[in-house]
């Protein structure tokens, strides 16, 4: 049975932040959400992704990050538009670091 600290107990496989990927994200209608793909070499399903866009874009929001289910090398960034307008953000690096597990805890 699991107790304390999870990642003390050996969960955590790897963590590895991917050297900057270049994405320009496609226009965001206003008021709405969208989902986007991006390669990012290494990624597996199933592992926990987290992003960073290094600019900011008034009312562009990084709202979700995640590997694909079923392709590997893909993440996909969800982006929320809090704006009356469609917003086309600029090209522009993303950073990411990847969490993979080795074991899934179900119980304390």
């Amino acid at each position: 049975m699991a107790t304390g600290n999870i990642i003390a107990e050996g969960n955590l496989d790897r963590a590895k932040i991917i050297d900057p990927i270049f994405f320009n994200p496609t226009s965001v209608a206003a008021a709405t959400t969208s989902e986007q793909s991006v390669t990012v070499p290494g990624v597996l399903p199933g592992d926990t992704v987290f992003c960073m866009k290094v600019t900011h874009d008034t009312g562009l929001g990084v709202v979700n990050c995640r590997s694909s289910l079923v392709s590997p090398n893909t993440v996909l960034i969800t982006f929320a538009n809090v704006t009356a307008s469609p917003i086309d953000a600029a090209g522009q690096n993303f950073f990411f670091l990847v969490v993979r597990t080795d074991a899934t805890l179900t119980a304390f």
